[in-house]
């Protein structure tokens, strides 16, 4: 364990935030680091593109036994704000029995508990299976080159049989859990111009358009506050879910309180009254992301802007198309901006939802490992955020594609202070090593 954690220290000290290209160097240097560590464990390495690379590595048993591909993603968000940090972001901390770094939950955690779930078996001389684990590094900005990686490896991934992603986690702890269901995502960035400058607002008041309130009209008529989206069809091809279903995921969910107090929010607005709990996992959502426009300095300043700009994203769900969302949203805004303003729609980030069977046998032998390794009954839940890869691989190659993973709610993915709890990152590597042996 301590080599492992010596690992995980090493990796979280490089800043590979894809979505920002001045950490270039230090992804190429991260990538450097897994090759050379993996290559002197006798695993072939294969590295495909020039930016944020997938990295791919293979260690053959024989070819009378199955074949696994270990997904996880080595690129993370950015550490900002750093003042919120009650440690340095990119040096690994442990304290009161958590490690805290930035990806040490999302994804480097996963990913090095992978790594030496793999070499442990190696070590003993038991590993049954082949692996081959496929590293990504845009996960975090849409996996957009994910799919052409692939495509330049079919002649190595063609033959696995079943792919496994960590990049998910508990319910609560010591609860096993399966995840069978992940919305999609849409990004968009919208920007509106009334003119060439700024106006008195004063002099020019009631004569002219705000371009923050044309976003805040069209943003109103695509979105009510009790959380119904508004734009024509988009419920068109949502998939009923059934009562039962419904059942079944909330009984194994927190309850409003918990809710609150891990976000950290005075009030919920859960979009359906009779299932509130789950209401972020079931439906398609719409949120603004991030507004400005004008005037935000300290003191006044009495302007009409001539420009205003906007990141939205919308969730979906399972059937849900994102190039029919995106023509929807397309309509949607010119049909709702004024003559004679001009605007710009850009889709930044796109990706299917995932939905898969959880009664495939491979699922099914996976969660039995998983209920007696931490003798809790293996609940299979849905969850409300996107992964593209899990889609993008189930697709592609028509495989079960197996979910699970040992991060709790309150590890603060994305934000500061992220963390993993200690003996779960232990304990998940003595899993992984007995669900990766599996005679699938």
């Amino acid at each position: 364990m301590k080599e492992a954690l010596d690992f995980l220290n090493k990796i979280v000290s490089f800043q590979s935030v894809s979505t920002d290209p001045r950490k270039e160097k230090e992804i190429f240097a991260l990538v450097k680091i897994l090759k050379n560590f993996l290559a002197k464990e006798k695993f072939k390495v294969k590295i495909i593109g020039k930016k944020c690379p997938l990295f791919i590595a293979e260690k053959f048993v024989s070819s009378k036994s199955k074949t696994i591909g270990i997904y996880s993603h080595y690129d993370v968000q950015p550490a900002e704000p750093l003042n919120l940090w009650h440690s340095d972001p990119f040096k690994l901390t442990i304290k009161n029995g958590k490690i805290f770094a930035r990806g040490v939950a999302d994804n480097k955690g996963p990913l090095t508990q992978n790594i030496f779930s793999i070499l442990n078996l190696v070590k003993e001389n038991k590993l049954k299976n082949n692996i081959i684990f496929l590293f990504e590094g845009e996960e975090e900005i849409g996996s957009r080159n994910f799919s052409f990686y692939l495509n330049q490896a079919l002649s190595i991934l063609k033959n696995v049989d079943l792919f496994f992603l960590t990049d998910v986690g508990m319910v609560k702890k010591n609860v096993p859990t399966i995840y069978y269901a992940l919305r999609g995502i849409v990004y968009f960035e919208v920007e509106v111009w009334t003119g060439k400058k700024d106006l008195h607002s004063g002099v020019y008041g009631n004569l002219v358009y705000n371009p923050s309130q044309i976003l805040c009209e069209i943003f109103a008529k695509m979105k009510d506050l009790k959380g119904k989206i508004k734009i024509p069809d988009f419920y068109k091809r949502v998939r009923r879910i059934s009562d039962k279903e419904k059942k079944d995921l909330i009984k194994n969910f927190k309850n409003a309180n918990e809710i609150k107090k891990i976000a950290e929010v005075y009030t919920l607005n859960p979009l359906d009254k009779k299932y509130s709990l789950i209401s972020a996992k079931i439906y398609p959502s719409l949120e603004i992301n991030g507004f400005y426009s004008g005037y935000i300095g300290e003191g006044s300043k009495t302007i009409i802007p001539n420009y205003a700009k906007a990141k939205f994203s919308i969730r979906l769900v399972e059937y849900q198309k994102p190039e029919e969302i995106i023509d929807l949203v397309k309509k949607f805004i010119k049909n709702n901006i004024p003559k004679g303003i001009k605007y710009s729609l850009k889709v930044l980030v796109n990706a299917k939802p995932f939905f898969s069977d959880f009664n495939h046998p491979y699922i099914i032998k996976t969660a039995k490992v998983l209920e007696e390794e931490f003798k809790n009954k293996c609940v299979f839940m849905r969850e409300g955020g996107s992964i593209p890869s899990a889609e993008i691989l189930m697709n592609k190659f028509k495989k079960p594609v197996i979910l699970t993973g040992f991060i709790l709610e309150g590890s603060n993915i994305h934000a500061p202070n992220e963390n993993m709890d200690l003996d779960l990152f232990e304990k998940g590597i003595l899993v992984l090593s007995k669900i990766y042996n599996i005679d699938f």
